[in-house]
């Protein structure tokens, strides 16, 4: 007797059982909205797995994703929006689009070549309008990110669009004209608004400032390079005469 394995169907059939009539309270009664922080919860979970290097862990927190995946998915088609079909259509078309090179006549030399096509069609997507958005050098940055991520994306797009420094150099020299620019503010406003104009400045500095010196924003330094802290600090207070 085989027994019968299930399949994405049975999921999307499964999901759309639990949000109908008789179907579990809970689930009936979620939204896109009260689903946002599971959605989040769960990527990070899955994250964690990857970190582990668990592959157990790593299959079940990915059903936890695609979980969330379907929900949404479910919700959409009862409000008649969207169907899983239709985020599976959309995903493979984005797939042969940006893919060219394996789709289509162009030929590449590396992933390198590949990446550089890859944010090329996508600015073209944004032109022609295919992303429902306005076009833009920051368009499709997702404001939802944590601070630092959001700052970190909205400097890669900035550099994609020329606003980078060429060396640590130019880099350090940016960081000190920030700073100065934090000590000019007035000081009778409220602490929490003084200097908020600037102090954006200064947090935009630290992307390309790693770029250079080989690091990202928020990553944890590798031991041998601790030491560096004090060169951080050392800048802030306007010590460094020349880059090392």
């Amino acid at each position: 007797m085989t027994t019968h394995r299930p399949t994405f169907d049975d999921l999307v059939a499964t999901m759309g059982r639990l949000r109908g009539p008789g179907g579990c309270p809970w689930d009936r009664e979620q939204t896109h909205r009260s689903l946002r922080p599971y959605l989040l919860e769960e990527t990070y979970e899955a994250l964690e797995a990857i970190d582990r290097g668990s592959p157990d862990d790593l299959r079940q927190e990915l059903g936890d994703l695609l979980l969330q995946v379907v929900f949404h998915a479910q919700m959409a088609r009862e409000a008649g929006t969207f169907t899983i079909e239709d985020v599976v259509a959309g995903l493979v078309d984005k797939l042969i689009r940006r893919h060219p090179h394996v789709f289509g006549d162009v030929r590449v030399e590396g992933s390198r070549e590949v990446l550089a096509n890859w944010e090329t069609i996508k600015a073209q997507e944004r032109t022609e309008g295919l992303h429902g958005r306005e076009a833009g050098a920051l368009t499709g940055l997702p404001r939802a990110l944590p601070a630092l991520a959001l700052a970190q994306r909205t400097q890669d797009q900035a550099a994609r669009a020329g606003f980078a420094w060429p060396d640590l150099r130019a880099a350090l020299g940016k960081v000190r004209e920030e700073l100065a620019e934090f000590r000019r503010r007035p000081a009778p406003l409220p602490a929490p608004r003084r200097g908020a104009g600037a102090q954006g400045g200064v947090y935009r500095v630290p992307r390309p400032f790693c770029a250079h010196g080989g690091g990202r924003p928020g990553s944890r330094p590798p031991p041998h390079r601790v030491h560096r802290r004090r060169d951080v600090r050392a800048v802030a207070c306007g010590s460094i005469s020349s880059c090392r």
